[in-house]
């Protein structure tokens, strides 16, 4: 949501977060737990394309070769567009699934299973593809089951990826144990989910640390490779995505754009990939319409972020690179990559009459001060909210906090938006993050312009871990209730991002390598 202009060369920001009203009643205790940490041997570092170190900007984790396969246009944009390096984690060979072209079963299927995938993915420009070796057994929907035979070293293995390769977006599957989901799929998407935070804790597998050199990381953002909701076909696909769940935070890429070196659109240049998997039978699959009018998008749920997001149903969370942005992207007239900004509810249950309070943490990216700023809360209509949101002038890697009470209204049930917008005087310069090397080129021009920058956020998550010194930056917990006072185990992240203003698209910076 827009903000109006202000006087003065300030970038205006917005966070939010999602709460429940519901009946008075005594307040349930409860806050976000750990992610969980595991113990256990070293594993053995994955077989990879590349054995020296790859610094990625994407991540795909899955279960088996060619579940990446209904992402692979939105790599190729990815990488033909912005130049984001993706990899492909695939947790087993596949060598326990069917053979549609020959006798191969077993590990010789895996190993033929391995080349079609390094083939289908190589038409996305995506040349880095980790197997963890895990075992394929036959078909279930069980994640728990899928946990035991896998084994209590996968996560650290997934971990140790992370960290190796430091990738700002993980992408994964769907967790949820809905009809038909096959199992792997479940668990290597909540693997996905778990890495997100254990990557970034050093206190998860510290022999990695310790005895490898690695260093703890955190990912940007992660989404699952899936959405549940309507949307028309065409250029305006992700613009006119309807979720099932207004709740969640949806983005989604066309995959009717052409490709420039090939000629093609991305959903020709997908499904061409996904018909190398013939061991599958995938080699039928049909073509896809030739209108790009017909083709639709590549939709993506997000989980959880550390960084700024585009709200869902803004211009911005409808663009190309909406998963991008805040991450790996800057937009013209957004503040410095590395700026945060929490939003952290004193509690999960949210009443009608009964005042809480909201504390706004803002933090200036290490190398780049924001100068003056401030926060203010929006709130519901009928909703009281009584602070002070001056943060002072905030330096190179200092945080500003400013606590809100509020007192809500409205009928027991209803969910509501809770949202911050930060004002700042700085926001113009992108600086290259510490330890990630030697800056690549950059797409677009080389600063952004003056502007402000507005976003609601908000994310979904399974687990958060509580912040302490000495530690890397924790999540808050997401605020989500199930309707009759029960509370879900959401979490959101709350962070500062440019606003994408008209005729701004191709004006894009590129977080340096």
């Amino acid at each position: 949501m827009l903000v109006p202009r202000t006087p003065g060369r300030l970038a205006v920001l917005a966070a939010a977060v999602v709460l429940g009203l519901v009946p008075s009643a005594p307040a349930l205790a409860g806050k976000a737990a750990a992610p969980p940490t595991q113990a256990g041997r070293a594993a053995a570092p994955p077989a990879t394309s590349d054995r020296s170190s790859a610094d990625l900007d994407a991540l795909f984790v899955g279960a088996h070769p060619d579940d990446e396969a209904f992402t692979l246009s939105t790599l190729g944009q990815w990488k033909e567009d912005h130049d984001i390096r993706t990899g492909v984690v695939t947790v087993t060979r596949g060598e326990g699934g069917g053979n549609a072209v020959g006798p191969e079963e077993g590990p010789a299927l895996g190993l033929l299973r391995e080349a079609e995938e390094r083939t289908a993915v190589a038409k996305a420009g995506v040349r880095e593809v980790f197997n963890l070796d895990d075992v394929d057994f036959y078909y279930t929907v069980s994640a728990p089951l899928t946990d035991t035979v896998w084994g209590g070293d996968t996560l650290e293995k997934v971990v140790r990826i992370v960290r190796q390769t430091r990738p700002e977006i993980l992408l994964t599957m769907d967790p949820a144990p809905s009809p038909g989901n096959h199992g792997n799929h479940q668990q290597a998407a909540r693997l996905a989910v778990e890495a997100f935070y254990a990557a970034a804790d050093p206190e998860a597998f510290p022999e990695q640390i310790a005895r490898e050199g690695l260093r703890p990381f955190a990912p940007a953002r992660v989404l699952l490779g899936r959405a549940r909701g309507t949307s028309k076909s065409g250029p305006d696909c992700a613009s006119t995505f309807r979720p099932a769940n207004p709740a969640q935070n949806v983005y989604g890429v066309w995959s009717g754009r052409a490709s420039e070196s090939q000629g093609r659109t991305w959903a020709a240049i997908e499904r061409d990939a996904q018909r190398v998997y013939a061991s599958q039978g995938w080699a039928g699959f049909p073509d896809l319409p030739t209108d790009p009018a017909q083709l639709g998008c590549d939709f993506f749920t997000q989980v959880d972020a550390r960084v700024p997001f585009p709200a869902p149903g803004t211009e911005a969370a409808a663009a190309p690179t909406a998963i991008l942005d805040g991450a790996l992207v800057r937009p013209a007239g957004g503040v410095p990559l590395g700026t945060l900004l929490d939003l952290r509810p004193s509690t999960f249950d949210v009443r009608p009459g009964k005042a809480f309070t909201v504390k706004v943490s803002v933090t200036a990216p290490s190398r780049e001060p924001l100068g003056r700023s401030a926060v203010a809360l929006r709130v519901p209509d009928g909703w009281k909210v009584s602070g002070s949101g001056d943060l002072g002038r905030l330096a190179p890697g200092r945080t500003g906090s400013a606590t809100f009470t509020v007192t809500p209204a409205g009928a027991p049930g209803d969910r509501a938006r809770v949202a911050a917008t930060l004002t700042t005087e700085r926001g113009r310069r992108l600086h290259r993050p510490p330890g990630r090397g030697q800056p690549r080129r950059t797409r677009g021009t080389a600063g952004a312009a003056p502007g402000r920058a507005v976003r609601e956020v908000g994310g979904r998550a399974r687990r958060a871990a509580a912040a302490r010194p000495g530690r890397a930056r924790a999540d808050p917990p997401v605020r989500r209730f199930a309707r009759g006072g029960g509370r879900g185990h959401q979490r959101e992240r709350h962070h500062p991002v440019g606003d994408r203003a008209a005729g701004a698209a191709g004006r894009l910076h590129r977080r340096p390598r």
